[in-house]
């Protein structure tokens, strides 16, 4: 007979390796359980918000009071709304109270000066934890004032321009751009031909074995990258 530890372990394992659920920036998530959670402690009780995504390509959550900052690594899934992953990634950070974006922002450019070899060396990885933190909150934060200008003004159009600062910060973010839009973009790439079907004109497509077929109005797009 299997421990409840173990048999928790393999139910974490089959949750992330059945579940296929894309996460949203500021989805919300009731509690967390990792299989590897040594030693994050009390940051890993009660609801956290997946924030984004890190350079490493790990997933950055925040607890509900916004003290505690971490990434899971490895593997992750969800079950009734209760995120389960497999370790904790690079960054593992309590600031010890409820800290702001601008209040990160402020210690990222305002760094303590160190008492000796060891304080240098804790304070340089705090910063480094802390530069990839300011950079996933602020991608974060964009995407939301986006959202907040498309509800307000559904008819201005200039925000979500492809040419804009704004849409290129948020680029990473493609649930926020319309499949219109994509097509348009990857249409103005190197070796991608676009094709134009009329309305009511037929057209045909064999790939393999399979084939497709139809009426317009429909755009073709054909990449050989």
């Amino acid at each position: 007979m299997l421990s409840k530890k173990l048999i928790m372990e393999e139910k974490i394992k089959a949750i992330c390796k059945k579940d296929r659920t894309i996460f949203q920036k500021g989805a919300v998530f009731d509690k967390i359980t990792i299989l590897n959670s040594d030693p994050c402690g009390s940051m890993l009780c009660g609801p956290v918000t997946f924030l984004g995504c890190t350079d490493r390509y790990e997933m950055l959550f925040t607890s509900g009071n916004g003290r505690y900052y971490f990434t899971v690594r490895d593997g992750w899934g969800v079950e009734d709304n209760c995120l389960y992953a497999l370790s904790i990634g690079a960054i593992c950070r309590d600031f010890k109270k409820p800290v702001t974006v601008e209040e990160i922002e402020s210690g990222v450019n305002n760094p303590k000066e160190p008492r000796g070899t060891y304080s240098a060396l804790a304070i340089k990885m705090r910063l480094k934890d802390d530069k990839e933190i300011l950079k996933v909150l602020k991608q974060y934060k964009t995407v939301n004032s986006l959202a907040i200008s498309n509800n307000q003004n559904s008819e201005t159009n200039s925000v979500t321009d492809l040419g804009s600062q704004m849409y290129r910060d948020i680029v990473s973010d493609l649930s926020m751009v319309s499949t219109a839009q994509l097509v348009e973009e990857l249409s103005k790439r190197e070796a991608v031909q676009k094709l134009n079907v009329e309305p009511y004109q037929s057209y045909k497509i064999k790939i393999g074995r399979r084939k497709i077929s139809g009426t317009g109005p429909v755009v073709i797009l054909r990449a050989w990258d």
